[in-house]
């Protein structure tokens, strides 16, 4: 896909996986507008807000890190002032226009990152390979999968690394205000929660609040003992 790899299960011409790239391609086209609504609606500018929570993920110069559904390459920045030029960047996504827009940023800084078209819910990594896996953004869309997704980016995860999920979620006080009403008429996935039961068992995960109060934040360290969760489909 113009020079990005496709490290996706099914044939890249298949039916099924060019329905759902046309419908996220068709919602690239419309994130800048989307995001330019919410910072009017929160007061807050996403920017700053992405730079400030992956600053909090003690990530280090030289880390491996999975940008995990990357979108538009909005956590791209943030991560790279973070792990410097020794660190290591993967950015997968299924959208071939969001990955395009990915490497327009990329090329524009020269920022080395590794950019593949991939399944969330089958990555395409090794076991343990990342030192973290940020994810921004796409969880509430994935419904039963979820908890697949999930076991797939803990998967990847070192023991003891560390898995950050971002997404659209009330804080429980937001959630009866005028904002959270009409935030919740305009996008459903607003009442989302944050999906903690789809979380390993053995892990303690901290949960907080972003873009004031309108998006849940999960961070969590991997358990020391894990096996590979790929296998039986």
């Amino acid at each position: 896909m113009d020079g990005i790899p496709a490290l996706v299960i099914d044939p890249p011409d298949s039916p099924a996986l060019v329905a759902r790239t046309r419908s996220l391609d068709a919602e690239a086209a419309r994130y800048v507008f989307v995001m330019a609504g919410l910072a009017l609606l929160a007061r807050a500018w996403p920017p700053a807000e992405r730079r400030r929570f992956i600053a909090t993920l003690g990530l280090t110069p030289g880390a491996r890190v999975l940008d995990h559904c990357s979108g538009p390459a909005s956590n791209l920045p943030a991560i790279a002032a973070c792990v410097g030029p020794a660190g290591t960047i993967v950015a997968m996504d299924l959208s071939s226009e969001m990955l395009r827009r990915g490497r327009r940023w990329a090329e524009r800084r020269r920022v080395r990152v590794d950019l593949h078209q991939a399944d969330a819910g089958a990555l395409p990594y090794e076991d343990g390979f990342f030192d973290a896996v940020v994810h921004v953004g796409a969880i509430n869309q994935l419904g039963e999968a979820i908890p697949r997704v999930v076991a797939e980016m803990v998967r990847v995860t070192r023991a003891g690394g560390v898995v950050a999920i971002v997404d659209e979620g009330l804080e429980p006080s937001r959630r009866r205000t005028l904002l959270g009403r009409l935030l919740i008429r305009r996008n459903a996935l607003f009442a989302s929660r944050p999906p903690l039961d789809a979380l390993p068992p053995d892990v303690q995960p901290e949960v907080r609040w972003g873009m004031r109060g309108i998006f849940y934040q999960i961070v969590f360290r991997t358990g020391a003992a894990r096996t590979s969760q790929r296998s039986g489909g």
